[in-house]
């Protein structure tokens, strides 16, 4: 190939090259189909797109002391004078989900499967609450607290069952 008066050589490749990036790049521009602009969707703890107004309460129980996951539980969410306003069951990882949660649910119970478990006492934030005891107020049952609902998701710390295979340790929970 026979060079232009004044030209570089090995010039040629980097035009070329050049122009192959360039539209390279206008066809990754034009990808996406529409749909606003192919940003990236975010998700909060409980699996909602972040910014939700819905309210969400989620969370997980396992077998105290470790890491296996309570199948089957009962999850009441309450109001603060112990009513009970909506309920759900754990998967099979133990994991919980309540779309659309009321704000009025300040409280919650887990109720593992009573063939497996102590139904009415659970770990939770390193404290042993029964559900048999009242609170210290005498306005309700000694439940967990919520620490309130709010708009998008809330992961809630995990709760513990404790197995019928052992006693559990007396609780000293339920200070409110």
């Amino acid at each position: 190939m026979a060079l232009r008066a004044g030209a570089r050589p090995g010039h040629w490749l980097w035009r070329t090259m050049a122009a192959a990036a360039l539209v390279g790049v206008a066809s990754l521009v034009g990808c996406g189909g529409g749909g606003g602009g192919g940003g990236v969707t975010t998700y909060g703890p409980c699996g909602s797109v972040t910014g939700s107004t819905t309210p969400v309460l989620c969370g997980k129980v396992l077998v105290d002391g470790t890491t296996t996951p309570v199948s089957g539980a009962t999850v009441n969410l309450r109001a603060a004078n112990g009513a009970s306003l909506v309920s759900t069951s754990t998967a099979a990882d133990g994991t919980w989900k309540v779309t659309g949660a009321p704000t009025t649910a300040v409280q919650f119970e887990v109720r593992p499967p009573a063939l497996s478990y102590y139904e009415d006492m659970v770990r939770f934030n390193g404290s042993v609450y029964s559900y048999s005891l009242t609170n210290q107020a005498g306005t309700s049952n000694c439940y967990l607290l919520t620490g309130g609902v709010i708009n998008g998701d809330k992961l809630l710390s995990s709760a513990y069952a404790f197995s019928n295979a052992a006693p559990p340790p007396p609780p000293f929970g339920c200070a409110h």
